[in-house]
């Protein structure tokens, strides 16, 4: 029986005699900078190094000009990297963690 939601096909376990199975939620996987450019979306890479490019230029501006940004008023460049990587970590979509399909197993 095929059902849909939300433009979603949902995929129901065939029944195995006594044998119960249990659908639970994919886990989402958990933005990091090494799994940036291969796990996440096109755009968001893109938007993200959008981003990045501001925050340097506002940093570099922090650094020369102090504490305060070109208009008086804090920004950007004064928060510190780990912030920034905690920004798009938190920005990051959610991405659901798929096994990947199991091999079949070669009995010789």
């Amino acid at each position: 029986e095929n059902v849909v939601v939300e433009h979603r096909r949902v995929v129901f376990p065939e029944e195995e005699g006594d044998r119960k199975a249990v659908l639970k939620e994919a886990t989402s996987l958990k933005w990091s900078t090494a799994n940036h450019l291969e796990s996440f979306p096109k755009k968001f890479v893109e938007s993200t190094q959008a981003f990045l490019l501001a925050y340097n230029r506002l940093r570099k501006g922090y650094i020369a000009a102090g504490f305060m940004g070109e208009d008086g008023a804090p920004d950007l460049g004064i928060l510190p990297s780990e912030i920034i990587l905690r920004v798009i970590e938190l920005a990051a979509p959610d991405i659901p963690y798929i096994l990947p399909p199991a091999e079949p197993s070669t009995s010789e």
